[in-house]
């Protein structure tokens, strides 16, 4: 994985229509010369693809593994054009790629306030944003662009001049829209996670993470012809920790179970009658 290039690594996005159907490509130049192209259909990835790029007297030169090199350009505002497929079955085309500028904050964010009102923020890879909730039947929404400084995100609404300030530290990100105080939660922590011990036991949990920072636990043996052996609800907190993000559960009967925030999931620590199992829950 040398470092060749390194001027050239970044998230890239390309867009492209075929037979009514609209296509989102993600291209990921990194070390080693190597890169990662992935074609969506909404939020399903449809193809993926690997191999390696070089660049030359502006052009790139991406090599699909198994397959020939092809040869693209760079545009003098550092746009790259390459071929790319949206399907395996598709026919190549020259898709133009720009740079994902806020591709590391892109994702979508949940939250529920205390009337019960529900709002989605979505944060896009080119510094827009979408706001939109529904609170008594009525429904809000608003777009424009955010920027972040250590910690800080500014959100400025499309044809207004003046920002509002929030906070966004690891999965919780603060901010006020339509005049009300929002407290959300990234998508990878939200939702229905699943998973089985690490050891022999058939020890199945479920968790349900909400959006008003709640959530419901429950763990049955299966063995046991799915004897429950926990069943309860509460509410979590996010901290961060040395490695990692943490997760607490903090139950209505004053029982704390921790766990760490993994790329691939919940690592979770959950004591059962005195012994304490791991279990790796994801959705």
């Amino acid at each position: 994985d040398k470092y060749v290039y390194e001027e050239y690594y970044d998230t890239y996005l390309g867009f492209s229509s075929m037979d009514g159907v609209e296509y989102e490509y993600v291209l990921n130049l990194g070390a080693g010369a190597k890169y990662q192209f992935v074609s969506k259909d909404g939020e399903t990835a449809v193809y993926n693809e690997g191999g390696s790029f070089r660049v030359a007297d502006g052009s790139i030169m991406i090599t699909p593994q198994d397959e020939v090199e092809l040869v693209g350009s760079i545009t003098d505002d550092g746009a790259l054009e390459i071929e790319v497929k949206p399907t395996a079955a598709a026919d190549r085309a020259k898709t133009v790629f720009r740079v994902a500028t806020t591709a590391q904050h892109a994702g979508l964010w949940y939250a529920q306030n205390d009337a019960g009102a529900k709002a989605t923020l979505e944060l896009d890879y080119f510094s827009g944003y979408k706001f939109s909730t529904v609170d008594g039947g009525e429904a809000y929404s608003e777009q424009g662009t955010f920027e972040i400084s250590q910690g800080t995100i500014a959100f400025t609404r499309e044809g207004q001049e003046d920002s509002v300030s929030g906070t966004k530290e690891g999965y919780i990100l603060k901010a006020s829209f339509n005049s009300l105080e929002w407290n959300f939660f990234d998508a990878a922590v939200q939702g229905q996670f699943k998973g089985s011990t690490m050891v022999n036991e058939s020890y199945v949990a479920t968790l349900d993470m909400k959006a008003d920072g709640s959530y419901a636990l429950r763990i049955v043996d299966e063995e046991s012809d799915s004897a429950q052996l926990v069943d309860e609800t509460g509410a979590f907190t996010i901290t961060a920790g040395p490695m990692s993000y943490m997760i607490s559960l903090n139950s209505e009967d004053e029982v704390t179970r921790v766990g760490a925030i993994w790329p691939t999931g919940l690592n979770m620590t959950f004591d059962i009658d005195g012994t304490s199992y791991s279990f790796l829950l994801t959705k």
